[in-house]
Parts: C-alpha cells; structure tokens; sequence
C-alpha cells in the first residue's frame, strides 16, 4: 500500500482518539481497528487540539477519510448531509 495512505491511517487513527467517546463510538470498531492495524507506526502524525482542521498540516487523503466519516457516521441531519454532499460533489468536479 502507498506509503502516504498509511500516513494518513496514522493521522486519522489520531484525530478520531482525539475525539471524544461520543464520536468515537459511532465509528465501527472494525473500521477504527482498521486504521489503527494499517497505520504508518513509523509515522509521527502531528494533530493540534486547539487548532481548527483547516489550519492542520493533514494529508489530502487524511481530510478525504474525515470528510467521509463525517457523513456517514457523524451528520445525523438530514439537510446537512444533502449541503456536504453537494459540496463533496463540487470540490470534486473541480479537481
């Protein structure tokens, strides 16, 4: 597997523990169990708390696999869901 998707596994395995249970536990643990098997172990992910995502350092896949867990596990609003799909959509489209 590609060096950087590892890197990113790492990243992400950090940022969902950096969450609270809540989040956390709406993630299957097969998934997180996944991230945390497959990760770059030598990798030092570096993830601020205080910090805002945007302003992180993160991979481009890291924000991808966010972004999906975000709606598929996290937005429990209809709306939002359908406003973050058309975004997914448009940031796409213009790649």
């Amino acid at each position: 597997m590609d060096a950087t998707v590892l890197q990113a596994y790492a990243e992400v395995d950090m940022f969902i523990h950096m969450l609270g249970e809540e989040y956390l536990n709406k993630i299957p643990v097969k998934l997180r169990n996944f991230f945390a098997d497959n990760k770059d172990r030598n990798y030092e992910a570096k993830i601020v708390p205080n910090i805002p995502i945007k302003g992180q350092k993160l991979k481009d896949e890291t924000l991808a696999i966010i972004a999906f867990l975000n709606l598929k596990y996290w937005c429990i609003d209809q709306e939002e869901r359908e406003r973050l799909i058309t975004v997914y959509k448009k940031n796409e489209n213009m790649i």
